[in-house]
């Protein structure tokens, strides 16, 4: 498939990009040394486009079995970082201009299908497979080198997002937990149970309200203004 970017204003096709095998990631734009450019993470690996043309500037072979790669790159400045399943694991890449430069490559940390987030020095993101045996653990890497810091049981395959320095956890059966981002350990604040059965749609923050679903479309509100 192709990426494609359209005119906003009036949806005509601007360029589409070299073919590559689809996978389920959105693309990110981001600036460097004054130019915009889009990190996707493919099927057949990691691809740097121009986003002024869609030319690729850079790819780097990044393949996980069962063709899954389900991820969103997260762009750090000029660092990209990826995770996969199925152990296929993590790196970090510098992207040079016309070429991405490895860091670091290993497998502490596999994200299925929900993308881990950085908080200062720190990632945050989930490490196992839902419907594979092993553990399923919430992890903390030290961005720079990839060592892990921790690990946590008690979500199986969940999904994060950072709030104000926070962690924002939901559980894979339905238990939301809100703590401090620290590289120490995860000791939530708060938690309960707000959804039965599978969740793996990330929760969402606005306007002081906590929004969460499960896979059967149940949809929940939780009011998190201070009193």
């Amino acid at each position: 498939t192709f990426t494609v970017a359209l005119d906003k204003l009036t949806g005509k096709e601007v360029w589409r990009s070299k073919v590559y095998r689809p996978a389920y990631g959105s693309p990110v734009a981001f600036e460097f040394k004054g130019k915009t450019y889009i990190a996707t993470l493919k099927t057949d690996g990691l691809v740097i486009l121009d986003a002024a043309n869609g030319q690729t500037v850079a790819f780097q072979d990044w393949r996980t079995s069962f063709r899954t790669n389900s991820t969103t790159p997260v762009v750090i400045g000029n660092k990209i970082f990826i995770s996969t399943g199925y152990r296929r694991g993590c790196a970090l890449f510098e992207f040079t201009g016309d070429g991405l430069k490895q860091i670091y490559t290993n497998k502490n940390l596999s994200n299925h299908m929900n993308n881990s987030v950085v908080i200062g020095d720190y990632l945050y993101g989930f490490d196992g497979n839902t419907h594979m045996l092993g553990p399923k653990q919430l992890v903390c890497l030290r961005l720079a080198d990839g060592a892990v810091q921790w690990r946590k049981d008690g979500y199986r395959c969940g999904s994060l997002i950072g709030v104000r320095n926070h962690l924002l956890v939901l559980g894979e059966r339905g238990n939301l937990a809100l703590g401090p981002a620290s590289p120490k350990a995860f000791q939530p604040s708060t938690e309960a149970q707000v959804l039965k059965g599978k969740c793996w749609t990330p929760p969402i923050y606005a306007n002081g309200r906590i929004y969460a679903r499960n896979a059967t479309g149940d949809l929940v509100c939780i009011d998190a203004r201070p009193e």
